[in-house]
């Protein structure tokens, strides 16, 4: 992410530390500050406003690199079951 963490790194350590989310915005800030301590280089808003009518959950940048990433974080929170016709 943003050029210097890998999320296939990132969402496993996550993960031993956290399993279990209260809400998006919790799963968030962990992802946030999991991603913090990988890279303390990064730069990391929450819920940010970067123009009019533009609104990202979590945008992470790294200014060394140039690079940034755009995160939009969902989960389940309950089993989701096909209707049945």
């Amino acid at each position: 992410m943003a050029g210097s963490v890998e999320l296939d790194v990132l969402i496993p350590r996550l993960g031993q530390k956290r399993p279990v989310f209260h809400s998006e915005a919790d799963f968030q800030h962990a992802l946030a500050w999991e991603a913090h301590q990988i890279d303390p280089e990064l730069q990391i808003r929450l819920e940010t406003h970067p123009e009019p009518n533009v609104r990202l959950d979590l945008l992470l940048t790294h200014p060394d690199l140039r690079a940034y990433t755009v995160v939009e974080p969902k989960y389940l929170t309950a089993l989701v079951r096909p209707r049945q016709w």
